[in-house]
């Protein structure tokens, strides 16, 4: 029973163990994305929310759609699209339009010409190979607290939260384990100590009479064995 019971510990201690390191190496990649792309990508997937009405009634303000990362040579004309604004007062914002035009250019870069359905006239920059993200793949239509909720977990802090928070619960958990298994230790070894001292009976001090007649006789030991060296001396 006590086998089994620690055979199942030991289990649970390596699957903690392994939900903290994915949980690491996931928060790491995730803060890494954010700080040098200002946005997090998870198997070529993003998720954003739309903070204005420039894209109304295709994608009404506040919902959110996935991204799909994928090369700008395959895009076509009216294809939804994300990427960074190359403006230089917008620069770095993600924004969310409607490709209104395609062009390859004679050394092989692909510009790709945008507007928001719900603008009058096509935006006055190029998008280049630089600025894309990718291509919407899917939409949300209404707003509502699950879409509020998950527009909350999609941003940057929200989204960063929800990888920092399992690591730092994950982090707590082995912290406790290790801190019961050293106590556990502490205990077990301060028991057999108590145990060797109760089985340890110091030597009880000897009498005079003993001591007396413990000297004689290795007295006379030793006086009988240096007679017997001089005896055998003067025999030589």
């Amino acid at each position: 029973m006590t086998k089994k019971k620690n055979t199942n510990k030991s289990i649970s201690g390596k699957a903690v163990s392994v939900m903290f390191v994915v949980s690491f190496l996931l928060c790491i990649t995730i803060v890494v994305q954010v700080l040098f792309k200002g946005y997090a990508s998870l198997g070529g997937y993003s998720l954003f929310r739309v903070v204005t009405g420039s894209m109304e009634p295709t994608i009404p303000t506040g919902a959110l759609l996935l991204c799909d990362s994928m090369d700008i040579e395959d895009i076509v004309e009216g294809d939804i699209v994300c990427f960074r604004s190359p403006e230089r007062y917008m620069k770095g914002s993600v924004i969310t339009h409607r490709v209104y035009d395609v062009k390859k250019e004679s050394n092989g870069d692909i510009h790709l010409y945008t507007k928001g359905d719900a603008n009058i006239s096509i935006d006055g920059y190029i998008v280049k190979e630089e600025h894309f993200i990718g291509r919407v793949s899917w939409y949300t239509r209404k707003d509502g607290f699950f879409i509020n909720f998950i527009g909350l977990l999609s941003s940057r802090y929200g989204f960063l939260s929800c990888i920092v928070f399992p690591v730092l619960i994950v982090s707590s958990i082995i912290i406790r384990d290790c801190t019961k298994s050293i106590m556990k230790d502490l205990e077990q070894a301060n028991a057999e100590l108590d145990e060797r001292e109760k089985e340890y009976v110091p030597q009880q001090d000897i009498s005079a009479e003993e001591y007396k007649e413990m000297y004689d006789r290795i007295k006379a030991e030793l006086l009988g064995e240096l007679a017997s060296e001089h005896n055998s001396k003067l025999e030589k």
